[in-house]
């Protein structure tokens, strides 16, 4: 199980989930951390608090993942956004 953290408490916050075939390119995020998962059956984020999970299929026995995070400090700092209105942060969540 992986537990994401991010710099936005409240409010909708964007995350993408990529499945890669092969280790990505590290791109242009700032903040990136990476660690091994050995999931048991399908992945899925539940937003903390909800009970509404977006699933997603996980085929292979183990990943290598890499959470991506951009403005982290800044969505911190922003403790007025709104659920709707845009965060200031943003995350990609990249699996091989």
């Amino acid at each position: 199980m992986l537990f994401l953290v991010t710099g936005t408490h409240t409010g909708s916050i964007p995350v993408r989930v990529s499945l890669w075939d092969s280790e990505p390119d590290l791109g242009d995020w700032p903040e990136i951390v990476e660690a091994s998962l050995i999931p048991h059956g399908d992945g899925g984020l539940w937003p903390w608090g909800e009970t509404h999970v977006v699933e997603f299929p996980l085929p292979a026995e183990s990943y290598r993942v890499r959470w991506n995070s951009r403005a982290m400090d800044e969505g911190a700092a922003d403790a007025g956004v709104e659920f709707g209105d845009p965060s200031p942060d943003s995350y990609e969540l990249m699996l091989w």
